[in-house]
């Protein structure tokens, strides 16, 4: 590990606390991921270091694998066949996903990472909840989840224009 620096370091104190030099140092990991090094000089009992790691967001592709695999009789090959990925963003589809009808009833996290330039067609399936992450999407067009039974709830998202009925 490189020794603290001006270039990686900072200093921080106050009245309460002792003061110490942070250095950071950037390390490339597996799987797309970078952690930040962070050391100091002066360690105080009950000291927290908080630690975010966020991997690279998931393609098209591996969405749909996830859906195929949460949902048995549910093919990545048939969710994938019309849908035409964005070959400068793997993440991002071009046009419309018409994943209508396919016997999705869950739909994996990674579903936020996705970017649909057109229609996000999820209608007539089996979906009772939506991940957390539903939010995260950003669709050109509107979310059709007309015929689930979360429709009944009709839960909204900021951005998002979700249609639950006809």
């Amino acid at each position: 590990m490189t020794p603290c620096s001006p270039e990686n370091a900072s200093t921080s104190g106050g009245s309460r606390f002792a003061t110490a030099t942070l250095c950071c140092r950037t390390l490339a990991a597996p799987w797309g991921l970078t952690l930040a090094l962070f050391f100091s000089r002066v360690w105080q009992d009950g000291a927290r270091l908080h630690v975010r790691l966020r991997a690279a967001k998931a393609t098209v592709e591996e969405v749909a694998a996830e859906i195929a695999t949460l949902n048995p009789g549910v093919s990545r090959e048939r969710l994938m066949k019309y849908v035409e990925v964005d070959p400068e963003d793997a993440s991002h589809v071009k046009g419309k996903v018409n994943w209508s009808t396919e016997g999705i009833a869950v739909l994996p996290e990674s579903i936020g990472d996705l970017t649909v330039g057109g229609t996000l067609h999820l209608g007539n399936n089996n979906l009772a909840t939506l991940p957390a992450s539903f939010g995260d999407l950003k669709v050109g067009g509107e979310v059709d989840l007309v015929g689930n039974p979360v429709a009944a709830s009709g839960p909204r998202f900021d951005g998002l224009d979700v249609r639950y009925s006809w």
